[in-house]
């Protein structure tokens, strides 16, 4: 984090009394975060970890591993560990998939079930596309 600070004494701000007798302090802030700093969100599962114990998906996924292409070493490191993240969640995601969603509620309907998940598709699609979803 990048900061600056400045003191002085406002002998220019009127505070309405008749006598000056003393003058307010004033501290100017400024804060300047970095510029690669992202801020914390949450984020959603990609693979299923208890599939992690099947023996034979790991087999499977190591398999997929070994034959994964290694950028060369002058590739810069942010290049070279985003593009291995990408690839190890590409392969977790492919081995180790989700489950489908399921209603939390037995007296959910199949198609009470798809209808909501339809509903919210669309407006997370309407959120990015106007106007509103912009200035959110």
């Amino acid at each position: 984090m990048a900061y600056q600070f400045d003191t002085w004494v406002a002998k220019y701000l009127d505070v309405a009394t008749v006598r000056d007798d003393h003058y307010p302090a004033v501290l100017e802030l400024v804060w300047q975060p970095r510029q690669h700093v992202v801020a914390t969100q949450w984020l959603t599962p990609i693979m299923d970890r208890s599939l992690m114990k099947e023996p034979e998906l790991m087999k499977g996924f190591q398999s997929s591993l070994s034959k994964l292409l290694v950028p060369e070493l002058s590739t810069p490191v942010d290049a070279f560990h985003s593009y291995i993240i990408r690839k190890l969640q590409a392969l977790g995601s492919c081995w180790f998939p989700l489950p489908d969603a399921a209603p939390h509620r037995d007296w959910i309907s199949g198609d009470t079930w798809l209808h909501m998940n339809l509903l919210g598709v669309w407006r997370k699609q309407r959120a990015k596309t106007s106007d509103w979803g912009r200035a959110l």
